[in-house]
């Protein structure tokens, strides 16, 4: 992995647990983990704060895939994963 794609992935988080649905998108994901982050970790997000959130893999009905996280700013990720203890039933990975 070169510089510049290690710089991309530091605002990555990945989030587990969540309920899967076959038309899951990416607004529906973006919107998932902004209203975990506020009523969950106490965190304030808006949409701007998001670059993109979406699940990887394919749907699979008996499993839930996870959720990739791209935050705008690296700060934003860090407030997140150090607030993280505060989930029951979810956890992060950063990627």
């Amino acid at each position: 992995m070169d510089g510049s794609e290690d710089r991309q992935r530091r605002c990555n988080l990945v989030f587990y647990g969540f309920e899967d649905a076959a038309d899951e998108t990416w607004a529906k994901s973006e919107k998932r983990i902004i209203d975990l982050c506020s009523a969950k970790l106490e965190i304030s997000l808006q949409e701007r704060d998001v670059e993109r959130a979406h699940p990887i893999g394919r749907f699979h009905q008996d499993k839930h895939r996870p959720i990739i996280v791209q935050f705008n700013h690296f700060k934003d990720r860090e407030r997140v994963l150090t607030n993280a203890k505060k989930l029951k039933g979810h956890y992060l990975q950063h990627k």
